[in-house]
């Protein structure tokens, strides 16, 4: 197996030699870096003297292993001294580390290359699974070596006036991807790289439609590529709704199969939605249905596609139904782990994720006019601190019966209870239940809506 004793040796001893040497190393180095198990000992206690506020020196290290009963297993307080008496060079310990982190990695390398030998020559189990495991070893393995570092604030600036004037020279005047919706753009500028956007409602009343309606505006107006996690409903039922509400045939015409096919004026369901289906056949939206999905698995899968064709936004419907991969002792931790998982995707990738939630019942015990609020963000109240906006959807479901409810029904007041970065405020749009499509209150469903 790939390691350098000698450079372990000298991290270690540049360390109790300048205890703050560990604070230059301890963001690219762990415990388990360190091949021999003697140094990785030494610097665990390095860290538990770091996370004690005491100064790393031999005595204090030696005290330490004392009191965690490792010194015996390292050889004595002699192994510690024979460390020190190395003299390394203390300016040179980044040097030192980097060397192990190589190493480390290469090793790690060896192990998911030997896990998949192992694996694939096993009768049991789909390739695609074993796939899919070592996939998500390599990426954390990835993100491991491209690991950055604080970096200075002229570079950052700089950086930024670059994108704000790229900004205002393009066709499209705010900072992150429009949604198609003028008054949400305006509030938000945009969906913005490395947010969590939270789309939150009751059941019924349009979280998958408006997502959808985002989803084909960012990928037909805007040209850029969208992947859409849906856990809940199949490909073929999200493509039913996105090709009513482009072609603005009614969605229950098309599932019970009553579309008119007859040609002349004004034109067939049939015609309009064969002209809306070329209008998807190039677009750059794909769609994921798998029924169970991971947090890793869900950023294993975006950042292929992202290798392969490139990535500007994620939708995921719906938060609830992720699982985070890990074990915890209830659902509340659950969804907290989801959320927290869904912000570093979104972080790491450097793209907006747009994330549907669910709400409790909260707002129907408030009333049936009661606007939802952030507490009624169902099972956690860590999605809150996670998403950088919060954006909830509040309509009135009217009965079928009530017809004279049924304009009063179409009203959908869009609520930003929270933006990190940016005003709360309400709005209103229309929601055209046949199209599943929300338009501008400009728009009727007569007009020819801007939103494609």
């Amino acid at each position: 197996m790939p390691f350098s004793e000698s450079a372990e040796r000298a991290v270690l001893g540049a360390i109790l030699n300048d205890g703050t040497c560990f604070y230059r190393v301890v963001d690219a180095l762990k415990p388990e870096d360190f091949y021999l198990e003697p140094h990785q000992l030494v610097f665990q206690a390095f860290a538990h003297l770091a996370l004690e506020n005491t100064p790393i020196d031999l005595v204090n290290t030696v005290a330490a292993m004392e009191r965690l009963g490792t010194l015996s297993l390292v050889g004595g307080p002699s192994f510690l001294a024979q460390l020190a008496q190395d003299l390394p060079d203390p300016e040179a310990v980044e040097h030192y580390a980097e060397i192990v982190r190589e190493k480390a990695i290469r090793r790690q390398l060896l192990k998911v290359s030997g896990s998949l030998m192992v694996e694939a020559g096993q009768e049991g189990g789909r390739a695609l699974d074993i796939l899919d495991r070592v996939e998500t070893m390599v990426l954390e393995l990835a993100d491991r070596a491209i690991q950055t570092g604080p970096r200075r604030i002229g570079e950052l600036a700089s950086e930024e006036l670059e994108h704000l004037e790229r900004t205002v020279k393009s066709d499209h005047p705010f900072i992150g991807l429009e949604t198609g919706f003028r008054r949400l753009d305006e509030l938000t500028s945009g969906l913005k790289a490395q947010e969590l956007i939270i789309l939150a409602a009751r059941p019924g009343v349009g979280k998958t439609a408006m997502a959808l309606n985002i989803a084909s505006h960012v990928a037909l107006r805007l040209k850029k590529n969208v992947l859409f996690f849906s856990l809940e409903m199949s490909a073929s039922a999200l493509v039913r709704r996105l090709l009513a509400a482009q072609a603005k045939v009614s969605l229950q015409k098309i599932i019970s199969g009553r579309i008119s096919f007859k040609t002349g004026r004004p034109r067939s369901d049939f015609e309009c939605l064969v002209e809306a289906a070329d209008h998807f056949a190039e677009a750059p939206l794909w769609i994921d249905d798998s029924a169970s999905l991971s947090i890793l698995e869900l950023r294993g899968k975006a950042r292929r596609l992202m290798m392969e064709h490139g990535l500007d936004l994620i939708v995921v419907d719906y938060l609830q139904l992720l699982s985070s991969g890990m074990k915890t002792e209830n659902r509340t931790q659950e969804v907290s782990a989801i959320s927290r998982g869904l912000k570093a995707v979104a972080k790491q990738l450097n793209v907006p994720i747009l994330a549907l939630s669910q709400l409790s019942r909260q707002p129907e015990r408030r009333g049936q006019d009661a606007r939802p609020q952030l507490s009624d963000l169902r099972e956690s109240g860590s999605i809150e601190q996670d998403a950088d906006v919060v954006i909830f959807i509040h309509r009135k479901i009217a009965p079928r019966a009530e017809e004279e409810n049924m304009e009063e029904s179409r009203k959908a007041e869009i609520i930003i209870a929270k933006q990190r970065n940016g005003p709360t405020d309400a709005f209103l749009l229309v929601y055209l239940e046949p199209y599943t499509l929300f338009t501008d209150p400009e728009f009727t469903d007569e007009a020819a809506s801007p939103f494609f």
